[in-house]
């Protein structure tokens, strides 16, 4: 940025302090001295007074228009329909010891963490889940076998993982389209199951219902008991990709979201959840505690900036070329004094 700031200056003062001399060398002194006396401006001169005032004028349009146009995406892409609802979710996040990776162990510190959250009056719903949209932490491009067989002839897929705890879907109010979600019963002990999304039953069951069928993970078999709907993981401008949903009690892994729907501002009971994990134990860091509408927020956070960057640009441009213009028109009119006094000495209106 400096070594362009400098090249862009060293040009301008080159540019600038060379254009008189060549516009000056196509009159002669005579001609000089007769517009020194008159004060009048020559055509040239108008001319090219003309044309930085039209070059200014174009390019703040440009700039302008830009901007708009850039507003207008912004306003779409915040718009875009995430798959969930954002609003009045508080989020913690919490690192586990590793004694808590045993499932069993895992199980008891969740159920026990769950009750805690929803004793407090203001939470209606409450969940976890190793990963969030938008939040990071969710498992990319995880190798699925259909069918729960290792042939050869088998049809392998990639899909997103999710881990989450009972109730995580209706916190955040994903709608359950077919089958069941993750529930209590879905524990350590219990045969291994997964959730699907829609665009993952389509890709693969496109007309018929995929619940009961088999998936191997892992080369571990796992029952497809649900379909739920699609959410935006990473981006508001990313499709939505094939996701899947195991329970995190089978699964355990070493830092969770926990994720609170409140019946208020979500941003009152933030303190209050980190008070609630450190009444289950005291230990347990808690690394970042947030809402849910400002993780999808700050996921638009570049576009947000170039947009705004861009309407400081258009309107400084439409600041300068008015001050432009007026400058122009001014100077030309003072030019001209002598001669508007001459005319109107003679009666020109």
């Amino acid at each position: 940025v400096l070594l362009c700031s400098i090249l862009l200056g060293l040009a301008g003062a080159i540019v600038f302090g060379t254009l008189p001399v060549f516009v000056g060398a196509g009159s002669s002194g005579s001609a000089s001295l007769s517009t020194a006396a008159s004060r009048t401006t020559t055509g040239r001169g108008r001319r090219f007074q003309g044309f930085l005032v039209v070059g200014e004028v174009a390019l703040t349009v440009l700039l302008l228009v830009s901007g708009g146009l850039l507003t207008r995406s912004l306003i779409k892409l915040l718009a875009v329909d995430t798959g969930f609802q954002a609003e009045n979710v508080a989020t913690v996040r919490v690192s586990l010891p590793s004694s808590a990776q045993d499932p069993d162990a895992f199980a008891s510190f969740a159920r026990d963490l769950v009750r805690e959250l929803e004793s407090d009056p203001e939470i209606v719903h409450a969940s976890a889940a190793g990963g969030l949209p938008f939040g990071a932490g969710i498992i990319g491009g995880d190798g699925l076998t259909l069918g729960g067989g290792d042939s050869e002839s088998a049809d392998r897929t990639f899909a997103r993982r999710i881990h989450v705890l009972p109730g995580f879907h209706e916190t955040l109010g994903i709608p359950v389209l077919a089958g069941r979600g993750i529930e209590a019963t879905d524990g350590p002990e219990a045969p291994p199951v997964m959730v699907i999304s829609e665009s993952f039953a389509q890709r693969h069951w496109p007309n018929r219902s995929p619940v009961g069928e088999t998936v191997s993970h892992w080369g571990e078999p796992r029952t497809v008991v649900g379909i739920v709907g699609d959410v935006k993981l990473e981006g508001l401008g990313i499709d939505h990709e094939p996701s899947f949903y195991v329970p995190l009690t089978q699964i355990p892994r070493s830092e969770i979201d926990l994720v609170a729907r409140t019946m208020g501002d979500p941003g009152r009971v933030l303190l209050r959840m980190r008070q609630a994990v450190w009444t289950v134990n005291g230990d347990l860091p808690v690394t970042r505690t947030s809402t849910l509408t400002s993780l999808v927020a700050d996921s638009a956070a570049d576009e947000r900036y170039r947009t705004l960057l861009m309407v400081a640009f258009a309107v400084v441009a439409a600041i300068l070329a008015a001050g432009g213009v007026f400058g122009v028109t001014a100077r030309s009119v003072a030019r001209r004094k002598r001669e508007m006094g001459l005319r109107m000495a003679l009666g020109a209106q």
